[in-house]
């Protein structure tokens, strides 16, 4: 009798031990479900960020094929941001070159509005390979040769983890 019963409450601990089990794994199962939302949330910002660069980088070559004449003067290679012409806002009394900086104005304001910790540069590169990112780009050597194709550089911070202070991504156009 004695033996039967203690089968008995080996039986109802045996239930309760199931239980624990099937939670933990439930448990180690949602955590990974975070995990993979939290990759996914992550991947899909990057991929905004690599949409507004090309978009933005789109945007300052259409200008420039808009204003052949003053085509030269989009040429930003750092420092304090050309003159924005507010005349320029409008159809009359704007010159191409005036132009060319309201437009240069403009598109760095929007760059340094879309992007994180965000940097452009616009130039004439024979070699227009992607430099090493977290290469500062006011620093990057364009040739500069005039038959040179243009080049759009646009480095921003893609990775929080730094505190958003270091460039770590770069798209470069070349047309």
């Amino acid at each position: 009798m004695k033996i039967r019963k203690l089968l008995n409450m080996r039986i109802k601990g045996f239930s309760l031990l199931e239980v624990l089990v099937s939670l933990f794994v439930f448990s180690i199962g949602m955590l990974g479900l975070a995990g993979m939302q939290i990759t996914s949330m992550k991947n899909s910002t990057s991929a905004h960020m690599r949409t507004t660069a090309m978009i933005l980088a789109n945007d300052i070559a259409d200008k420039m094929r808009a204003n052949v004449v003053a085509a030269g003067n989009y040429i930003y290679t750092g420092g304090a941001y050309p003159p924005q012409d507010t005349n320029c806002e409008t159809t009359a009394g704007c010159t191409p070159t005036a132009m060319a900086d309201n437009d240069v104005f403009n598109w760095l304001t929007d760059v340094g509005n879309s992007l994180p910790n965000a940097s452009a540069q616009i130039c004439r590169d024979n070699d227009p390979e992607v430099p090493n990112p977290g290469q500062a780009l006011p620093n990057i050597a364009c040739t500069g040769n005039a038959t040179d194709p243009m080049v759009v550089y646009i480095d921003w911070n893609d990775n929080k983890d730094d505190g958003g202070t270091a460039a770590d991504k770069r798209f470069v156009m070349t047309f």
